[in-house]
């Protein structure tokens, strides 16, 4: 666990820890979340902790409790589908704006990402997939330089992460779940390098056009490996 600083950015400093955690998997959905107890964890007042849960829970991880306190929140098939259709009229609008912007150094980076998700998916490496992915997509969005979508943009694209990462979770306890995720991430690789051939040639109707399609199809995958998780579900 990261080491607490001091300061008046301390309610920031535990959202972060209690972000990591969730993305670790240490906090799992339904597990109760007390302000009291991660105070005595910490070491630090309630004041705090409170309003690092409250902010989780205006992004949408948290849900607050009637006794008290939060749990973390399952994954919703309807939201997840949900925010990957706001998300793919988002980055449209980015990659149309980035495409004038991108160096041959980024989209050379962007090629090596491509190449490095492809390896991780070959190993059935998928948390490392999703970090390359993650990071594609991050620097089309800055390349943008619009302050106001890429604001729009982190809150939503975090929830989704918190959502992907429950998934690919929820998959290596179903093979055919499994082996569906592994299908959509090689896909999605050749979506990414459409979409890359567009960037480089500066044409930012076509890229956003790509990039909407590519992630209208990851709404309907994402839904599909859901209801194949739901189907064997308990």
């Amino acid at each position: 666990m990261r080491s607490i600083e001091r300061s008046d950015h301390l309610f920031d400093q535990i959202y972060e820890i209690l972000w990591e955690k969730i993305l670790a998997r240490e906090i799992t959905p339904g597990e109760r979340l007390s302000d009291v107890d991660w105070a005595r964890r910490l070491n630090v007042s309630r004041t705090p902790v409170r309003e690092a849960m409250r902010k989780l829970e205006q992004e949408g991880m948290l849900l607050p409790l009637p006794r008290g306190g939060y749990e973390l929140r399952a994954v919703n098939p309807g939201d997840l589908k949900g925010l990957y259709r706001c998300r793919a009229v988002l980055e449209g609008l980015a990659a149309h704006e980035g495409a004038g912007s991108l160096s041959a150094a980024d989209c050379a980076r962007l090629d090596q990402l491509i190449t490095t998700t492809e390896q991780h998916v070959a190993e059935r490496a998928f948390d490392d997939a999703l970090k390359c992915n993650t990071e594609f997509h991050s620097r089309i969005i800055e390349a943008a330089e619009n302050p106001h979508l890429i604001r729009l943009l982190q809150s939503l694209r975090r929830l989704i992460l918190f959502n992907r990462v429950s998934l690919i979770n929820a998959t290596r306890l179903n093979p055919q779940a499994d082996l569906s995720y592994g299908g959509h991430i090689e896909r999605t690789q050749r979506h990414h390098r459409l979409i890359l051939q567009a960037l480089r040639a500066g044409d930012g109707a076509t890229a956003s056009s790509l990039m909407q399609a590519h992630l209208f199809e990851t709404a309907e995958d994402m839904d599909r490996i859901l209801q194949q998780l739901a189907a064997v579900a308990p």
